[in-house]
């Protein structure tokens, strides 16, 4: 996991044109730089969409019943939630997010949601290629002193994620094949 976290670091430092480090945990300007904005990039960036490859599915865990229906422990590794279903007809049910619980009146919960604990491995090659110019524009003005530069890899990351958002939709929904204006209509 550390070699793809730096892998991805020494990429965006390429891109900056800044030194290249071989671990997070080194003593230099650089890997400071990458360690402390690499998580909070990753989960801005986890919560930018819908990723096919770091969706889960997973039953939620009741704290107590109350008089407003169930509350439910909000998982530790979601990074967003997407829908609340529930566990005997799945279907999506509505529910109110307060903190780290989830009130909602299923009888029991299944939560589809982002997870911030993936493997780095699964990442897509959109999201990849936006995650590694997220995190040039967020360590450039530290290690470069070049608003210029820092200006070009955010609008770099925007278009990279732009385009791994549109990817991302075309892969989550098939298209239909039996696309008739007689048979949509019955």
């Amino acid at each position: 996991m550390d070699k793809v976290k730096v892998g991805l670091c020494n990429e965006a430092l390429a891109l900056i044109c800044a030194s290249r480090i071989q671990q997070l945990d080194e003593h230099t300007t650089e890997a400071r730089a990458c360690r402390e904005a690499f998580g909070r990039v990753l989960g801005e960036l986890l919560r930018a969409a819908n990723w096919i490859f770091a969706r889960r599915f997973k039953a939620l865990a009741l704290k107590e019943k109350s008089d407003a229906g169930f509350v439910y422990a909000k998982l530790a590794d979601c990074a967003l939630m997407i829908k609340v279903v529930s566990g005997e007809t799945y279907m999506p049910v509505e529910y109110k997010l307060y903190g780290t619980e989830i009130y909602c009146y299923a009888d029991k919960a299944w939560l589809e949601y982002i997870s911030a604990d993936f493997d780095l491995n699964s990442m897509d090659a959109y999201f990849k290629s936006a995650l590694i110019h997220a995190l040039a524009a967020s360590i450039c003005r530290e290690l470069t002193a070049d608003a210029q530069l820092g200006a070009a890899m955010y609008q770099l990351y925007m278009q990279y994620l732009a385009e791994a958002r549109q990817k991302n939709v075309m892969e989550d929904r098939p298209k239909r094949a039996d696309i008739n204006p007689y048979v949509d209509c019955r």
